[in-house]
């Protein structure tokens, strides 16, 4: 991303929800870095799911409990 990657734009994410009371949107981080250090930053960050790629659509429209259809 140009300007802030995943991490910081998910802080920023929930520091606007929390100044509005807004409810938590769900936000996954679909990645190809699968490192551990990596995963902690992202849920300190508000990330609700981290997915590393490889990823099946089928999985991922599991994971979202969208209907599977062919596409």
């Amino acid at each position: 991303m140009p300007i802030m990657d995943g991490i910081v734009s998910s802080s920023k994410i929930r520091e606007y929800e929390e100044q509005h009371s807004l409810p938590r949107a769900a936000i996954m981080a679909v990645t190809g870095v699968a490192s551990s250090e990596m995963q902690q930053q992202a849920f300190a960050a508000g990330i609700d799911d981290y997915l590393v790629k490889p990823l099946s659509l089928h999985d991922l429209k599991r994971i979202m409990n969208i209907a599977w259809f062919d596409i």
